[in-house]
């Protein structure tokens, strides 16, 4: 049987968002990296990824997060 991935990584991943605010690369990568040392099932580090993403965004401009959210994962970033 298969089982999908939980939501354990996430908690694990939050400091990653608060430290690369403003990099967006290091963010994707080491959210990426932090994620798959509990959760290899590739839509676990991608779940982390776009929460982070969120939460930068919401640390920086509140009021446009989840625009760019949108926009951040319509153009493959998930």
């Amino acid at each position: 049987t298969y089982d999908p991935p939980d939501g354990g990584n996430l908690a694990r991943c939050v400091p990653v968002a608060l430290y690369h605010v403003a990099r967006l690369e290091k963010l994707v990568t080491d959210t990426t990296a932090v994620s798959r040392l509990t959760h290899w099932d590739d839509r676990a580090a991608e779940a982390a990824v776009a929460i982070n993403f969120l939460i930068s965004k919401l640390v920086v401009d509140h009021g446009r997060a989840f625009d760019e959210l949108t926009k951040f994962l319509d153009h493959g970033h998930s």
